[in-house]
């Protein structure tokens, strides 16, 4: 039986394969814990923005990228389809978060890609697969066929990785999967947030009903969680905090018991004297 091939899906869509690169996106530089598979799910207008960089002039205006990450299972999966309209080099300075990289002006090219909205319903379900040459992240369409493999019910969510591993921007709080809004929605304790371009640090504790997930969401809903120095921060700064857990609470934790563990936290990071903890 003769598979399905992702040429066919562009063929049906009157786009020749001739003008398609394919991208296995990834890139040793990801900051630990962190992914692009993970930052398609969660921060999707992020990875288009990732995705948009690139260091050599590879496409030209009319080309398509279809874009596939590796997903927790190493399956390659399709992360959407996008026609170019546009590319220059950088005039600004371009950094993300999740690298830990700037580059300066003139050393990047940008490209204007604009996403085909007809093959949205596959991202994060199509898989395809990818062949022996995983090292080659991008090829061109007609010369390589990719075999369809699956085509699965639902979006597969990223692995829990454990409390203690946690380290999320506030800007994915909002879109988390249900896995992990559960288990940060049924925990409490103290957790702790850094600017990432400052380093300044606070300290705070969640003890309440929706646990981690509705302290955390305030954050990301404002920025500043009704805190005077994180808001004064907001306006110095629009560089995200880093949200990390400290300390999870035992079932029989009671609220003052809580609030002192917190106060023990400020006091050994010293997030009072030197960091955003007005009190």
């Amino acid at each position: 039986m003769t598979l399905l091939t992702f040429n066919d899906l562009l063929a049906a869509a009157d786009i020749s394969p001739e003008r398609v690169f394919l991208l296995r996106q990834q890139d040793t530089r990801m900051k630990r814990g962190q992914s692009l598979h993970r930052l398609w799910r969660y921060q999707p207008s992020e990875f288009r923005r990732y995705e948009s960089v690139q260091s050599k002039k590879r496409f030209r205006a009319g080309d398509h990228v279809a874009s596939f990450v590796k997903d927790p299972e190493g399956a390659t999966v399709f992360a959407g389809l996008s026609e170019v309209v546009g590319v220059k080099r950088n005039a600004r300075p371009i950094s993300f978060d999740y690298l830990d990289e700037t580059f300066p002006p003139g050393s990047v090219y940008q490209y204007r890609l604009l996403l085909d909205e007809r093959f949205s319903d596959y991202e994060g379900r199509l898989v395809i697969e990818w062949g022996p040459g995983t090292r080659s992240w991008y090829q061109r369409a007609h010369l390589q066929p990719k075999p369809i493999v699956e085509l699965r019910r639902t979006v597969l969510d990223v692995d829990w990785p454990g409390y203690m591993e946690v380290r999320i921007s506030d800007r994915e709080v909002s879109a988390l999967a249900p896995n992990w809004q559960a288990r940060l929605s049924a925990a409490n304790g103290v957790y702790l947030l850094v600017c990432t371009e400052t380093g300044e640090q606070y300290v705070g504790a969640a003890f309440g009903r929706s646990g981690f997930w509705g302290r955390w969401s305030s954050y990301a809903n404002g920025g500043h969680g009704g805190n005077k120095l994180l808001r004064a921060r907001k306006k110095r700064t629009a560089a995200p905090m880093q949200i990390s857990i400290l300390e999870v609470f035992g079932s029989a934790m009671t609220e003052a018991e809580a609030f002192q563990a917190e106060s023990r936290w400020k006091l050994s990071l010293g997030s009072r004297a030197h960091g955003l903890n007005a009190n």
